[in-house]
């Protein structure tokens, strides 16, 4: 299993080597370029599926589709952050 990802910000692509954590779905993370506040497109469960070169280890895990698990806590996040974060803050897909 690979834990090292390169990010590339859709915005100013900007990439940087991120170590992906193994228990946990990234739902939120914040260029260090430009500031852009990353979140997954629709249908992928963490930033990591959506704007990296490997998917995230649940899903290399499980082959091509997320685990359950992650993608309950995709949906328990995107509500937390939706009630959270203005709407100038969300980064449009």
């Amino acid at each position: 299993m690979n834990l090292t990802a390169r990010l590339r910000c859709p915005v100013c692509r900007a990439e940087t080597d991120e170590v992906m954590p193994v228990d946990a779905c990234v739902q939120v993370h914040d260029c260090a370029s430009c500031g852009t506040r990353l979140r997954p497109k629709p249908g992928d469960c963490c930033v990591f599926c959506s704007y990296a070169d490997t998917p995230c280890p649940p899903k290399q895990a499980d082959g091509r589709t997320a685990t359950a698990d992650c993608a309950k806590l995709q949906l328990q996040m995107t509500q937390i952050l939706a009630a959270d974060c203005p709407e100038q803050d969300r980064l449009k897909p």
